[in-house]
């Protein structure tokens, strides 16, 4: 996608301005806690909250220059993050007064301190120049995104790679400029916040978008729709677009407002955002009483262990009760990325079910052996039991095991 100042002057309207955001807190309802327990022989017990137990283990063994099998992350229940626990906080401090202080030592954040030292969602300055047509066809955008990192780095160039991929929005712009400045400044460094730099520049682009539906009198879905990413449309990242739903969201989006009285009164924005595949395992097992046990090293944070427990279910046709989700420490879970919102049902969920038919295909082969029938074809699964079909032959699920021991499926796909 190449730029044409050529873009601007084909437009019937130019519409240029500035936006700033400032920085936000998650404000999670629990605060960044720590606990850390050092043993000259073991190493680190940790007990933090965290939305990724082996990010922890990785950055405290380089920080302190201890192998990472010496370095356990427990997994603890957590009060919300957000992607404001992402990144390291207090760890590396507990870590280093329990080898002063030779004991265990806690450490939490008072709300107040939160505010001061728990990393914000950056703040940006975002220029935006839009050329457009009377009717509604965007002919040529040049953004400008200048964000706010802090002293440090850190997640600086993640940020400014998602900001900038998006810089199109969901739309299709023949012709596009993007300049991506990311700044060092004397304040607390920023981290993830829900789709990491793009609320800043979404705020930005649809208050332009908006803009040019009034100055051009369209109505504001029409114009979005005439504009819309469709299926293998390539994106400014070079990136193609798998599907139509933008089109399909706009549509029902017009749908609920033509049955609203109070119409003229809402307001709409639309966002671009992607899943990426990301290696991750999980463990299934099937226990001695027949439930099947999920391993796994996931933080909970958006429910995914229900999602988990509905997977299977799904696979198995069995209730939510004749399932178990198992959190183990980092030196034995299954490895998985950090938590997040958009991320973690898309990639483990999809090993997840991965797990799940291979762990059903290993229990129909058994089956069908013990159930004396020709092929596995011929074998159901249903409410904890294997039937032969046809007949009122059957065999409790737990009899499937494998040497009366354990059947265990694990997964770790280089992608989802």
């Amino acid at each position: 996608m190449l730029f044409r100042s050529k873009g601007f002057e084909e437009a019937d309207l130019v519409i240029e301005d500035t936006f700033k955001t400032s920085k936000a807190h998650h404000c999670y309802i629990e605060p960044h806690v720590s606990l850390a327990q050092w043993d000259s022989k073991k190493g680190f017990n940790i007990w933090t909250s965290t939305q990724g137990y082996f990010l922890i283990q990785q950055k405290i063994a380089a920080i302190f220059s201890v192998p990472p099998s010496k370095i356990k992350v427990m997994p603890v229940e957590n009060g919300g993050a957000f992607g404001g626990k992402v990144s390291l906080c207090l760890e590396p401090l507990a870590c280093a007064l329990s080898i002063k202080a030779c004991a265990p030592v806690r450490m939490t954040m008072e709300r107040d301190k939160e505010f001061l030292y728990g990393k914000p969602r950056f703040p940006a300055t975002i220029s935006i120049k839009l050329g457009i047509k009377k009717n509604g066809a965007i002919t040529a955008i040049h953004s400008k995104l200048c964000y706010d990192l802090g002293a440090y780095a850190d997640f600086g160039p993640i940020l400014m790679y998602v900001a900038t991929n998006n810089a199109c929005g969901p739309y299709k712009i023949p012709n596009a400029k993007v300049e991506g400045c990311a700044v060092y400044t004397n304040k607390i460094s920023g981290t993830s916040f829900r789709a990491p730099g793009v609320p800043q520049y979404c705020f930005a682009l649809e208050s332009i978008i908006n803009r040019a539906a009034a100055k051009i009198e369209m109505n504001s879905i029409e114009l979005r729709k005439k504009n819309a990413v469709t299926n293998k449309y390539v994106r400014i990242a070079g990136e193609p677009v798998n599907g139509n739903s933008f089109f399909t969201v706009l549509e029902k989006a017009q749908e609920i407002l033509d049955k609203n009285p109070k119409k003229d009164e809402v307001g709409i924005a639309a966002c671009l955002w992607e899943t990426r595949a990301i290696p991750c395992s999980i463990l299934l097992r099937l226990s001695d009483d027949g439930r099947i046990l999920i391993v796994t090293g996931v933080s909970d944070l958006t429910g995914v262990r229900t999602v988990f427990i509905q997977i299977i279910c799904d696979i198995f046709s069995i209730k939510q009760e004749d399932v178990e989700i198992i959190y183990q420490d980092s030196s034995t879970a299954p490895v998985t990325p950090p938590s997040t919102g958009s991320g973690t049902t898309y990639n483990v969920g999809h090993v997840v079910k991965s797990a799940g038919e291979s762990l059903k295909s290993e229990i129909i082969k058994i089956a069908a052996k013990r159930l004396e029938c020709k092929n596995e074809n011929e074998v159901d699964l249903k409410d904890g039991k294997a039937f032969k079909k046809g007949s009122d032959k059957s065999i409790d699920r737990k009899s499937t095991r494998l040497n009366s021991s354990h059947t265990d499926i694990s997964r770790m796909p280089s992608s989802a």
